[in-house]
């Protein structure tokens, strides 16, 4: 079995055949659950390529819904499914039962896990710091395990993120829940937005979901990933 994050990504510039399971003895049973592959199209080489690799698969669940477009139109004889990410399988009560207290934590702080490194994110989590003057706390400064990493999203107060599944843990453990009216603000900003491309640009977006929105420390919207948009005709 194969699965999680980014595993079948042809750009990671490495070798993913082995998340392929082409090591598995012959006849034996290969399945995924929510295999990424972190984009929206492949190359003709590498579509041929997935496509030879996942002939053997009984069962493909794949965690994009782009992912699940693509090797479901490949005529395979396995299903393809569009699933949810493992991490998200969990109540926080279940993953508490795994959570560890990393070493010499303070009681209250801002927890910064800046994947993809970010002026931005950092200087994000410091300005939260010291407005509520409490200590940054960032995931790549210390050695944390699988418990640990865990444990540093339940007891955060803040959690500043440029990850997936630090986003994915946040929203596990209700961090930065937003109240009625501000989710309001928000939602009218995406509809505002979403007029303007289609009144000033003749935009269709075509694929607007939450991992699509981005928001700054203000709460101001910006749309991103247009790889499923299209021109429309306006006397259409």
């Amino acid at each position: 079995m194969v699965g999680s994050d980014q595993v079948w990504n042809p750009r990671m510039g490495s070798n993913i055949k082995p998340y392929f399971l082409d090591f598995a003895p012959k006849g034996a049973r290969c399945v995924s659950y929510a295999s990424s592959i972190g984009a929206s199209s492949l190359t003709p080489n590498v579509y041929k390529a997935f496509y030879n690799w996942l002939k053997r698969f009984s069962a493909i669940g794949v965690r994009e819904k782009s992912a699940a477009r693509i090797i479901g139109g490949m005529g395979l004889e396995a299903e393809v499914a569009h699933v949810i990410d493992p991490t998200l399988l969990l109540t926080a009560d279940e993953w508490n039962k795994v959570a560890t207290e990393p070493v010499g934590l303070p009681p209250h702080y801002v927890l910064l896990y800046d994947l993809i490194p970010s002026e931005e994110t950092v200087a994000l989590s410091r300005r939260i710091a010291e407005e509520k003057n409490l200590p940054v706390v960032c995931v790549g400064d210390g050695a944390y395990g699988p418990g640990e990493f865990v444990w540093l999203f339940a007891h955060a107060d803040f959690v500043v993120t440029n990850s997936f599944h630090g986003t994915a843990f946040s929203h596990i453990y209700e961090k930065g829940k937003y109240s009625e009216n501000e989710a309001c603000q928000i939602f009218q900003q995406i509809i505002f937005a979403i007029e303007y491309m289609h009144r000033s640009h003749y935009i269709c977006h075509r694929d607007i979901k939450p991992e699509n929105i981005l928001l700054n420390y203000k709460n101001e919207v910006k749309i991103c990933d247009f790889g499923f948009s299209k021109y429309y005709s306006p006397k259409n």
